[in-house]
């Protein structure tokens, strides 16, 4: 009986769990997704060390790290992953122990250390993911090439390659070797393409990466936009609104920014704004392409809009908390309030006024 209460309590906590990761992945049921995985929480922890709850505990920080707060994503993540290794642990000494006694390991038994280590190189994905994210590239290059390891090692030649290779590639680029990271991002958009033939997020992640790389080493612009077209419709396909549109509508505004083909691009913000607007985002999301509708309109000769639209970048970027704010976050700030200056200067100039709203 007590045995019985026990694997109703675990089924509760992963059926709350995987609704919440349902809810999460959708990109616009944040605070929901959270829901479920505090209830979650509540029938998995009392039973101990487990997959599923450093399964869990990984999902908690993926939600922080979505929500903007990086230092509360880093520690649930930092438990999911020292949580994973003590069950790692159990796991080998269980074995060593049938093997020492003569006995065949079970199938239970094999199938619990595949299990580990998928799990283990989620967490070291999400890891990566985090600090490529706060700039710590180093830290993210190292669990990123451990997950890419462990993945060639339990699946062997296998779709999920094809997102560690963009993750790491996202992180070369966050250190600043853009040549290494657009190589990468190629072999996972490949492999990701010769596995995956209906619209897929995964194939969506891979064709922004490299249309975002492709402009940075100074290729071919009208290539990376086609990409980026193609990101879109696939991400119509599978619905909107979505994370992944804005973004895509951001890295499409760029390149018409650096084109100088400023109507377009303001165009692109806009949407991209839009979009955000529809779904949980963070103040850092909203401020960035704030920032870039303004520098458009700027550019556009429509100033008095510009200048609105980089004071809401401002106040977006005063609301990133205190302790979740980097290096890279207080340069923007302070590069947008001397774009603002500038802006205000302008209107100065020709006696016109900036709107507050």
């Amino acid at each position: 009986m007590h045995s019985a209460k026990l694997r109703d309590r675990r089924q509760c906590g992963i059926l709350l769990s995987s609704f919440g990761q349902v809810l999460n992945f959708a990109q616009t049921r944040y605070s929901k997704a959270y829901d479920q995985y505090r209830k979650a929480l509540e029938y998995l922890r009392p039973l101990g060390d487990s997959h599923d709850l450093a399964w869990l505990y990984s999902h908690i920080g993926y939600y922080w790290f979505d929500m903007g707060h990086t230092k509360k994503a880093e520690r649930y993540m930092r438990i999911a992953y020292n949580m994973i290794k003590r069950v790692r642990k159990q796991v080998d000494k269980d074995q060593a122990s049938y093997q020492e006694r003569g006995m065949v390991v079970s199938q239970g038994m094999t199938q619990m250390s595949f299990m580990t280590d998928r799990f283990m190189g989620c967490i070291q994905s999400s890891l990566g993911i985090l600090y490529t994210d706060i700039g710590r590239a180093e830290e993210a290059i190292q669990y990123h090439t451990e997950c890419l390891e462990l993945r060639q090692i339990i699946y062997g030649f296998h779709p999920t390659l094809g997102s560690c290779y963009n993750n790491l590639s996202e992180a070369y680029e966050k250190s600043g070797d853009l040549g290494r990271a657009l190589e990468t991002a190629r072999i996972g958009m490949r492999i990701k393409k010769y596995f995956i033939k209906d619209p897929s997020n995964a194939v969506i992640e891979s064709l922004i990466t490299v249309a975002r790389l492709t402009t940075k080493t100074g290729g071919d612009s009208s290539y990376a936009l086609g990409l980026l077209r193609e990101a879109y419709e696939m991400r119509r396909e599978l619905g909107l609104p979505h994370m992944q549109a804005a973004e895509i509508l951001h890295d499409i505004g760029m390149i018409w920014y650096r084109r100088g083909i400023y109507q377009k691009s303001v165009e692109a913000f806009q949407g991209a704004i839009v979009m955000l607007g529809q779904i949980e985002s963070t103040s850092r999301q909203r401020g960035d392409n704030l920032r870039m509708l303004g520098l458009s309109l700027q550019a556009n000769g429509q100033i008095t809009d510009a200048a609105e639209k980089l004071t809401n970048s401002i106040q977006e970027q005063e609301r990133i908390p205190d302790g979740e704010r980097t290096e890279e976050d207080a340069v923007k700030f302070a590069t947008t309030c001397n774009e603002l200056k500038v802006a205000e200067r302008q209107l100065q100039y020709a006696g016109l006024k900036i709107s507050r709203r």
